[in-house]
């Protein structure tokens, strides 16, 4: 018998053809027909030649009937560890609507997938912009303990009152004159109208411009 030819229905056709030689032999695959199909329908194969134009025989025979299905149910069972190679094969044979529904359950699981996604960005760039942004809220921190507030009697350096210095009459803060124990030290004796600027004795109206001398009041 001619192989199917490529091209829709042909396609899947000779997926199952190229996958039945790689489970069963000759005997095994006429085991299985007679098994699964009875022997009517394994009378209607022929099966002299080699393994895969026996594969395609039986795979036409089959499609003829409309029991492909029921062999791909029968794979799994006698060849579980080949389930994976099976079940590529058997999507292909899957009715238009089982197709569909596998396909918009694919959808659905892409969907999920994206939707959690971008949920995780959104939360991890809300994380991002509250670090850095300055008026973001933030919660206190926890288990800090205040600071004690300092003892009523306590004034730092800042807070003790200054004392201003005593005036004088010279701009440079200086007194005028110095006292003396001794009178003898002194060059010039100034009365009540006047006073000490340095060596001499000024009206008590003007401002002494020099510092202290050897001038007594």
């Amino acid at each position: 018998m001619s192989r199917p030819t490529f091209g829709g229905q042909a396609r899947r056709e000779a997926a199952l053809v190229a996958l039945l030689p790689q489970l069963f032999t000759v005997q095994e695959l006429s085991r299985l027909i007679v098994l699964e199909f009875g022997d009517k329908v394994h009378a209607s194969i022929a099966w002299q030649g080699s393994l895969e134009t026996i594969a395609c025989d039986v795979v036409c025979r089959l499609n003829q009937r409309g029991r492909v299905p029921q062999l791909l149910d029968a794979l799994p069972r006698e060849r579980p560890y080949k389930r994976a190679d099976i079940d590529v094969v058997a999507a292909q044979w899957a009715a238009p609507e089982e197709r569909a529904a596998t396909q918009e359950e694919g959808r659905r699981v892409a969907r999920r997938r994206w939707a959690a996604g971008a949920l995780l960005l959104s939360v991890a760039t809300a994380g991002a912009v509250a670090s850095v942004w300055p008026g973001a809220p933030h919660e206190p921190a926890k288990n800090v303990r205040p600071l004690d507030p300092p003892p009523a009697s306590a004034t730092t350096a800042a807070e003790a009152p200054v004392t201003a210095p005593a005036t004088t009459d010279t701009p440079t803060g200086r007194p005028a004159s110095k006292s003396y124990g001794d009178r003898s030290d002194c060059c010039a004796f100034c009365g009540p109208t006047s006073k000490p600027c340095r060596n001499t004795c000024i009206p008590r109206a003007r401002v002494c411009h020099y510092g202290p001398g050897c001038a007594c009041s």
